[in-house]
């Protein structure tokens, strides 16, 4: 359950942070509905239930794999290369979350921290 409770905080921080950049109000408001409805669940299968709904198996097992990348660049034990065979996650996604994190506030990169390590 801890593991699904980082991996749904870290996914409602994402899209929190995509809604902020990229979306007009009406949109906006949309993308608030999803943020509820994910952040009010704490039942395991409930949550699945709902990312089965809304998420593709593909878009599950991307955002699993952003998530896998975003511990091991927080960690900094592993290159990028040593990455990208542990997870089987390209070179380009890994340097795209390497890049986000470089240019992250320094608080919102500690919050962060918190959240999925």
């Amino acid at each position: 359950m801890a593991q699904i409770a980082s991996a749904t905080g870290f996914l409602v921080h994402l899209l929190v942070l995509v809604g902020n950049d990229s979306l007009g109000a009406k949109v906006r408001a949309n993308w608030d509905l999803v943020l509820e409805k994910v952040v009010n669940h704490q039942d395991t299968d409930a949550l699945m239930d709902l990312f089965d709904l809304l998420l593709t198996e593909e878009e599950r097992s991307a955002i699993a794999g952003r998530l896998k990348v975003f511990q091991a660049l927080l960690l900094g034990e592993m290159s990028q290369r040593q990455i990208a065979a542990e997870f089987e996650i390209s070179i380009a996604t890994i340097t795209r979350c390497s890049n986000y994190l470089k240019h992250m506030p320094a608080e919102q990169r500690e919050r962060i921290k918190a959240l999925i390590l």
